[in-house]
């Protein structure tokens, strides 16, 4: 009688799977286009600006914001994150266009800011680098909400998520903005705190810089009609 021998199963021992770590982005940091001044680069921001915009009359806005604060208790923050959400998409563009790199990117965000129309004119009045962050203090006049709202509060914290939205994305780092002054709130003007994790000493010659819209206006006065 034939017997047939079984064959052992081979059983595999489970192998250790290594697991990696998700890298932490990266900051973006495009190089600056050979031969580009820092006046260039505002004005070809500023054309593109042009190209992919369209008007609409500061008031209107103000009355967009009173329909939606009827609608939402929390009207503030939600545009707040709005606001954050369209700063990141902005300066991806910029970024994707070679406009934005390490030594400008503070100055474009507040040209832009200027030029959109947001504050009639920014100034730099405070810049801390140290203990693993760097600080921006940034005073404004007639800024888009604290100017027209008849109401009390720190109500241009949308612009601070605007601000702080633009910076965490380029330094890939975590930004804390706000307002900490409102002419709204009786403060003799607006100024925003901006906080970003990280030392950057670039940003210290900032300090004492002023950004002026009627600067870039100067440029576009309407022509006199023809006789």
């Amino acid at each position: 009688m034939l017997f047939r021998r079984r064959r052992k199963e081979r059983r595999e021992e489970p192998r250790a799977v290594a697991v990696e770590e998700p890298e932490k982005p990266a900051a973006a940091q495009p190089a600056a286009a050979p031969g580009r001044s820092y006046e260039e680069t505002i004005e070809e921001y500023f054309r593109e600006a042009m190209k992919n915009s369209i008007m609409v009359n500061k008031d209107v806005i103000i009355d967009m914001y009173k329909a939606v604060e009827k609608l939402l208790r929390f009207a503030g923050g939600i545009l707040y994150g709005g606001a954050k959400e369209a700063g990141k998409l902005t300066v991806k563009r910029l970024i994707d266009q070679g406009i934005v790199n390490r030594d400008n990117v503070a100055d474009v965000l507040f040209e832009s800011f200027v030029i959109a129309g947001y504050a009639d004119s920014l100034r730099v009045e405070r810049v801390e680098v140290g203990k693993g962050k760097t600080v921006l203090e940034v005073s404004g006049e007639n800024l888009l909400l604290g100017s027209r709202l008849d109401k009390k509060g720190h109500l241009d914290q949308p612009l601070a998520g605007y601000m702080a939205g633009w910076l965490e994305t380029f330094y890939g780092e975590k930004v804390k903005a706000r307002e900490v002054a409102c002419v709204a709130h009786g403060d003799p003007a607006c100024v925003f705190r901006i906080e970003i994790e990280g030392e950057h000493p670039e940003l210290e010659k900032l300090l004492g810089r002023s950004y002026r819209r009627s600067t870039w206006l100067q440029g576009y006065e309407p022509r006199a009609a023809a006789n």
